[in-house]
Formats: structure tokens, C-alpha cells, sequence
């Protein structure tokens, strides 16, 4: 850390004087100017693509319920499809500890062969869309069973669809 007789008398004036007001004044800054700062951004991770992957997974792992809902309103946006989940929703679907089709504990990650137990937040009713009340949590395995499911898993299945 710096001592105080090497910082810049502009350092000291704007941080030590008063933090609230350099805050407003920021927030003012940006907003005034946001259109730039925007494009700034987009061009720098447009230009950069492995920056732009790594604040992808630096949000992911710092906000996950803020994350998960803005991927689902942006896969709603995409297949327009309506969409009014809240953060307090997203973050109770993310409390669900077992699976509601087959009652497997769930585990974080995205879903794949090697982690099939992976939380995935499911639309009960397609075409409804993110809405509360037309959203469950279902393990990967269980929300992928289109093609490769033994009978017991399909009766699990279909005991979820029943309950609906």
C-alpha cells in the first residue's frame, strides 16, 4: 500500500474526503454516459473473447442465483416465451436438494454424461414459459430422457408429469 505522502492530492480529494459523494458521482457518470460505456465493453470483449469467457465464469461462480436468472430470461427472450421469475424464485429453485421426478440428490454443475445428477431448472408446461408455478427442478438424467431411458425411469417420469 501506497503511504499517504506519495498519493496524488486528487487521490486524497476524491476517496478520503467523502466515499458517498465520489459513489453518486460515478453512478452519475455512468448513467449520463451510459451508451459508451456500453460499447466500450462490448467492443472489448468482442475483440477479446477469452476475457469475455473468463467474467462468463467469474459471474457464474460469484452470483449464481443472479446468473442463473438472467440465462433464463435470456433463453426466454431467444424463444419468446414469457417469463416473470423473480430472484427470490430462482433462489428457492436453487435450494432444491433432490430431484422431483426420481428424488436424487442433486449436484452442482452443468449436466452432462460424467454429472448426471445436475440441477436443471425445467419448464413444466412447454411454451408457458419461466413463469412461477410452470417451474421445477429436475436432475440433468430425468430432464434428458428423450432418447435413452430404461422403463423404471420412465415411469418415474411419468409419475412427475401426472403430478402436475
Amino acid at each position: 500500500m501506497q503511504s499517504i505522502s506519495t498519493l496524488s492530492s486528487r487521490h486524497v480529494r476524491r476517496y478520503w474526503n467523502d466515499p458517498e459523494k465520489e459513489r453518486a458521482r460515478s453512478r452519475r457518470k455512468y448513467a449520463e454516459n451510459r451508451e459508451y460505456y456500453c460499447q466500450k465493453n462490448r467492443t472489448r470483449y468482442r475483440d477479446n473473447p477469452k476475457a469475455a469467457a473468463m467474467l462468463y465464469l467469474r459471474r457464474k461462480r460469484e452470483h449464481p442465483v443472479e446468473f442463473t436468472l438472467w440465462r433464463l430470461r435470456n433463453r426466454s427472450k431467444v424463444r419468446g416465451r414469457p417469463f416473470s421469475l423473480t430472484l427470490l424464485d430462482v433462489e428457492a429453485l436453487l435450494s432444491v436438494e433432490a430431484c422431483e421426478s426420481c428424488g436424487s440428490a442433486l449436484v452442482g454443475g452443468q449436466p452432462s454424461r460424467l454429472r448426471p445428477r445436475a440441477r436443471t431448472i425445467d419448464e413444466r408446461v412447454h411454451g408457458k414459459g419461466y413463469v412461477p408455478g410452470n417451474v421445477g427442478v429436475l436432475c440433468g438424467r430425468c430432464n434428458s430422457l428423450k432418447s435413452d431411458a430404461s422403463p423404471i425411469e420412465i415411469r418415474q417420469l411419468a409419475a412427475y408429469v401426472q403430478r402436475i
